[in-house]
């Protein structure tokens, strides 16, 4: 089997930490121009889209409040499993528990404390944690889908109007691959054991997992740098799975994410004056 060949043979294996990424080219039309929504464009942009109504804290008091209460369940007892913090969707709900006779004022207001923090929590459910751009170098392709994946949480959410239909939402987010359920599993279990360092380095994969897959893109190379591997994946199939070689701690592989509309099979290569300086002449003058 020729090189060209094995290029589009089938793969598969377990993601550990996603650190750098390729994607194919931007379809024709894509906007090129980075938006970022504040966090009263989201909240305009839910009441917008339903209708000015509130939407935790109707008339109904019994399915509000168990709406309101299995939110809260999410938070504290799903967040963590799909690593995330729970405390940073609990910190942005109202400190008030009893929310019998609210005026108009305060129903409103916090009405809006639960959709922003329903809002963040459900964007780093399909999107990965934010932290995560920590990681990368360079970015050319999260922020020109921030606008899209905001529109698709908001009108999600504003559907979501039952205990069901919040659970629906919530499992239509996550990515449904085997690597991503073993990473669960394996993050459950480092929670369990009480390892944090293993716990933490599972998290960031599930983040990371989360962010390349809610792209969609038709093809998608991830190169997975702690692991050496590179994949190739069609349609969220796993097409390639080859090893490829990456940096030393002290010359590590620059981390970054654009679009790739071309391979090169056996590229010219000079040594750069920076690797003949200060790593090859020292070796010949040992010599």
């Amino acid at each position: 089997m020729s090189i060209k060949d094995k290029c589009y043979g089938l793969f598969h294996s377990i993601l550990v930490i996603v650190a750098l990424v390729m994607i194919s080219y931007p379809a024709a039309g894509q906007k090129q121009l980075r938006i970022l929504l504040s966090v009263k464009d989201q909240l305009d942009l839910f009441y917008k889209e339903n209708s000015s109504e509130l939407h935790w804290f109707k008339n109904n008091s019994e399915i509000d409040g168990d709406l309101k209460n299995e939110l809260i369940r999410i938070f504290r007892e799903e967040s963590v499993l799909n690593g995330l913090d729970s405390l940073k969707y609990l910190s942005m709900l109202p400190l008030k528990t009893d929310f019998s006779n609210l005026s108009s004022v305060e129903a409103f207001d916090y009405d809006r404390k639960f959709t922003n923090a329903a809002l963040t929590y459900f964007l780093d459910l399909y999107q990965g944690d934010k932290n995560i751009n920590k990681l990368i170098g360079s970015d050319e392709v999260s922020g020109k889908y921030e606008e899209r994946d905001v529109e698709f949480i908001v009108h999600l959410l504003s559907k979501s109007n039952s205990v069901t239909g919040l659970n629906s939402m919530v499992w239509s987010l996550g990515p449904h691959q085997r690597d991503y359920t073993l990473l669960k599993a394996e993050l459950k279990k480092q929670l369990y054991l009480g390892d944090s360092k293993k716990a933490g380095a599972v998290r960031t994969s599930l983040n990371c997992y989360r962010w390349f897959s809610h792209f969609h893109f038709d093809k998608l190379v991830v190169v997975n740098i702690p692991s050496a591997e590179l994949k190739y994946y069609e349609s969220d199939s796993l097409k390639l799975d080859m090893a490829v070689v990456v940096g030393k701690p002290s010359t590590m592989t620059p981390r970054f994410v654009t679009y790739c509309d071309q391979v090169i099979l056996y590229p010219y290569w000079n040594v750069p004056r920076s690797i003949a300086v200060n790593e090859i002449l020292p070796v010949c003058k040992k010599a």
